[in-house]
């Protein structure tokens, strides 16, 4: 789906969050969280080197052209058979910029590994897909509780929003 609500989510500083509970790495060990991406815009979070019952999440940025950034957690820190918050908040106004991962309410520590370059490209007209993309990067779980907003949450607010929905699950 696409909507006007969530075209270039992150262009002037967006959050995305999710609960997410994966019984493994899904489809090629990457499972799909979040995917709003085509060869020229958009972004997506999945899971990344997955061993034993954890995972890294990875982060992407994609900019105009061949053009892109990409983050991940130093560590594997989503753990499968349970469920994880994740908060992503990032603004990329500009390359300096890093986005920020949070679990389950604690900020993360990312490597950069590959340095933001270009402009943004504009996502609109491409479909964000959540879970499974086509059987092709799928994820082996359950997701719950999505949210997107075009505003840069604070560590406060995804602390409070991680506080009051944990008792759901």
């Amino acid at each position: 789906t696409d909507a006007p609500s969530i075209r270039n989510l992150f262009a002037g500083g967006g959050t995305a969050i999710i609960w997410a509970k994966a019984n493994s790495g899904g489809g090629g060990n990457t499972g799909n969280l979040f995917r709003k991406q085509t060869a020229n815009a958009g972004w997506r979070l999945q899971l990344l080197d997955v061993s034993g019952t954890t995972a890294q999440l990875d982060i992407v940025i994609k900019k105009t052209g061949a053009d892109f950034g990409e983050w991940k957690t130093t560590n594997r820190v989503f753990n499968f058979n349970r469920y994880n918050h994740i908060a992503m908040v990032y603004n990329l106004s500009s390359t300096v910029n890093d986005p920020i991962i949070y679990l389950n309410g604690v900020a993360q520590t990312l490597t950069e590994v590959t340095a933001p370059v270009g402009v943004a490209g504009d996502d609109s007209g491409t479909d964000l897909s959540i879970g499974n993309i086509g059987g092709v990067v799928g994820w082996n779980g359950n997701l719950a509780l999505e949210k997107l907003c075009k505003l840069t949450l604070t560590p406060g607010q995804i602390t409070k929003l991680f506080e009051s929905e944990r008792r759901l699950f």
